[in-house]
């Protein structure tokens, strides 16, 4: 009889604790903050049984914003090509022959692709979101910082001034050294390189962000699809600004300077913004 007496006085100083936590702490109440409200039902009320789970991370598949961005880029993109379908193909036809100027007339006549400021608009979206998509995997654990808004935002306009930029520049040192012929056939071919890998890098991001390419699989493609980029300017800069025998060298200055320092730049502007904007 003492031990049963003993057991239920134990078990009474136990109930007597769990009530006084209670008291102490409202949320381990049956009824949580709102135990002793008067508009509050305990019978009426819907009790949730199971765990808390974790926040989903943000990304960029899941954005309605930025699909319908992707969506209007894809639209656009091919609306280009098919007004542009015979000219395009002209243009990738001969591109690694040099035309005549008669030949050259013609294709100009009949339509190219003419819209520069949709190129730079097009390639500054695409490597945005590519560069966003890097960064956030890369510095995902400073990544709940700062809006994902911002962030597209900056890296849409560091590249939107990096291809102003850049176009200035070419445009200036072609206009100083080079005649208006050479210059015009040049230009139409820089434009088509990078409508191209305009259009490579899009659907590579669509790629990217709905089915979940590894990391290092991405990097390797998208250096591969700039590095072959770069090289068709390299060759179609040598095929038009120096024919000569001797003009490897003057073309690998023009290339250096011209390309990839630019390029350089823009990739340490890119990771010195994005470090600044999520720490």
């Amino acid at each position: 009889m003492n031990t049963i007496a003993t057991d239920s006085t134990a078990q009474a100083d136990s109930l007597v604790q769990i009530d006084s936590a209670t008291a102490h702490f409202p949320m381990a109440d049956r009824m949580g903050f709102f135990s002793g409200s008067q508009w509050v039902n305990g019978d009426s009320t819907i009790h949730l049984v199971g765990m808390s789970g974790e926040p989903v991370p943000y990304r960029l598949s899941n954005d309605a914003i930025v699909t319908a961005t992707l969506m209007l880029c894809l639209f656009l993109g091919a609306f280009v090509v098919c007004r542009s379908m015979q000219a395009l193909g002209m243009q990738m036809k001969n591109f690694f022959r040099l035309r005549d100027r008669n030949e050259d007339f013609s294709l100009k006549s009949e339509g190219e692709v003419k819209d520069q400021l949709f190129i730079v608009l097009l390639e500054s979206i695409v490597l945005g979101l590519l560069c966003f998509s890097f960064f956030s995997r890369l510095l995902s654990e400073h990544f709940t910082v700062l809006s994902p808004y911002v962030m597209l935002l900056a890296n849409m306009g560091i590249l939107l001034i990096y291809f102003a930029y850049k176009y200035g520049l070419l445009s200036l040192f072609n206009w100083t050294f080079f005649d208006a012929n050479c210059r015009q056939t040049w230009l139409r071919s820089y434009n088509l390189v990078a409508f191209g890998k305009a259009i490579i890098l899009l659907l590579l991001l669509m790629v990217i962000l709905y089915f979940d390419l590894p990391s290092l699989v991405c990097i390797y493609i998208v250096l591969a699809i700039v590095a072959i980029a770069e090289m068709l300017v390299l060759y179609k800069t040598k095929q038009i600004f120096f024919c000569s025998v001797l003009g490897l060298i003057p073309t690998i200055l023009y290339f250096c300077a011209l390309e990839l320092l630019p390029l350089f730049f823009l990739w340490e502007m890119l990771v010195a913004t994005n470090e600044f904007l999520v720490k």
